[in-house]
């Protein structure tokens, strides 16, 4: 019975850190395009800013890293385009993330 109830702690305690976890790393976020689905023309912002970008000639697989991909093949001339936003005007430092 003791196993079960540090079990049943142990879970808890780890749901609420990876609430937390995820909080703090949306907190601030003004664009984010995961890539992981085809979503043709407009690719849209999951941020909640409404940042939805343009596809410019990108071209998507389901064989990427996790889940599927969009390819941007530079002797093609291939984009995403991110409209301007007042959102996306950011004064003080950033960080960038891509993998």
């Amino acid at each position: 019975m003791k196993l079960l109830h540090c079990g049943v702690v142990c879970l808890c305690l780890f749901m609420s850190l990876a609430a937390i976890a995820s909080a703090e790393l949306a907190d601030g976020l003004v664009l984010y395009y995961p890539f992981d689905t085809n979503e043709g023309a407009v690719v849209a912002d999951q941020s909640g800013q409404g940042n939805n970008g343009m596809n410019g000639g990108a071209t998507f697989t389901a064989n990427g890293c996790i889940g599927g991909a969009y390819c941007f093949d530079a002797g093609s001339n291939t984009f995403i385009t991110v409209p301007a936003s007042a959102s996306l005007n950011v004064k003080d430092t950033f960080t960038l993330s891509a993998y």
